[in-house]
């Protein structure tokens, strides 16, 4: 590196912040390398607290809550039992040991895939929530599929912009898949 230059490197974990505080911090710190930079000294406004989320969270009706969730799954079955597993004997002791697979995406796929994305005018997330909608409601033989969705646990959009914390929360969402229904058609 040579004398007069510096690199910058920033890493975190998701269970410290989310994705919208990133830009937050990150002003936050240029900010105040710039005022060093001049020679002058920045005072910022107090941050937000996450334990203010927390509070807030806290005071919510826990039987309005319960009331809603109930009303979004009823007649829902508990779970989506994979069809494909009633061929082998041995799938229920398989299911009892976790496994992680990965498998990397190629640069001709995920190509491939960012172009039929914006075709229809979707994220690639989006578009692979659907295909994967379609596998669980194909698989499970049924007309429905629930899975668990990454969103913001921030109230509103106006507050995404201040406070910086670990925000993100996994929902579930239940959608109903039309009867022989093509991932690219839906």
């Amino acid at each position: 590196i040579e004398d007069r230059a510096h690199y910058f490197v920033w890493s975190h974990h998701h269970l410290l912040l989310d994705d919208r505080s990133l830009p937050v911090l990150l002003r936050e710190v240029f900010r105040c390398y710039d005022a060093f930079r001049r020679g002058q000294h920045l005072v910022l406004a107090p941050p937000k607290q996450f334990q203010d989320h927390i509070t807030k969270l806290n005071g919510r009706s826990e039987s309005e809550a319960q009331a809603y969730w109930q009303d979004v799954f009823e007649g829902f079955r508990p779970a989506t039992y994979l069809k494909v597993l009633e061929t082998r004997a041995d799938a229920i002791e398989e299911l009892t040991e976790v496994t992680t697979v990965q498998r990397p995406l190629s640069a001709s796929f995920h190509a491939k895939l960012q172009g039929i994305a914006q075709q229809r005018d979707l994220t690639p997330n989006l578009f692979l929530m659907g295909a994967w909608a379609l596998l669980l409601s194909n698989y499970g033989s049924d007309d429905e599929a629930v899975f668990g969705i990454g969103v913001s646990g921030r109230e509103s959009l106006k507050e995404a912009d201040t406070p910086v914390g670990p925000y993100q929360t996994i929902l579930p969402l239940r959608l109903t898949i039309p009867p022989e229904m093509s991932l690219l058609s839906w």
